[in-house]
């Protein structure tokens, strides 16, 4: 089981920087979508997730300020251009239920974390939990309230969450 690398640098600061800049760009998003969607990427990028810097200029992209990003490895998570997230999507990079196995087994703690990784121009619907080891490809339509693990899904074209068909684009 391989366990990806995580760069804890330079979390101090944003720890505490990262809820009033939040509350701003919430306000921005009130005031122009436009702006907002410009800078939205930009505080995602200073957080340390891996978003290039073209990503705006793809497509229409949408990033909800609902989204809930995992603060255990903002770097492990990668966003193609172009992606739209619809609200309340969950991206995590961390599990702790293995916890529980360990200390029962060993006597010690753990987690595991693995990468999230979202391709190009993909649409991801509201209220979808993406977990650790995802990998979506590239022009891939997730519909709303799906969980999505590494074994489920490594999509190259569409598929609803509850994968009952694939749409040929």
């Amino acid at each position: 089981m391989r366990v990806d690398k995580v760069v804890p640098a330079a979390q101090g600061y944003k720890r505490v920087a990262k809820i009033p800049l939040k509350g701003v760009l919430l306000a921005i998003n009130k005031l122009s979508n436009k702006t907002y969607k410009k800078l939205y990427p930009r505080y995602l990028a200073w957080l340390g997730v891996n978003i290039s810097d073209k990503f705006s200029e793809y497509g229409d992209p949408w990033i909800s300020p609902e989204c809930r990003f995992d603060a255990a490895g903002y770097n492990l998570i990668t966003l193609g251009d172009g992606v739209t997230i619809s609200y309340g999507t969950s991206i995590l990079v961390h599990d702790y239920s293995i916890d529980k196995a360990l200390y029962a087994r060993r006597g010690t703690h753990g987690k595991l974390l693995k990468s999230v990784t979202i391709g190009r121009n993909c649409f991801i619907g509201a209220n979808t939990m993406i977990l650790p080891g995802t990998v979506i490809g590239d022009d891939c339509i997730i519909g709303g309230g799906g969980r999505l693990s590494k074994a489920a899904f490594r999509l190259d074209r569409s598929y609803a969450a509850t994968r009952l068909a694939l749409l040929e684009l």
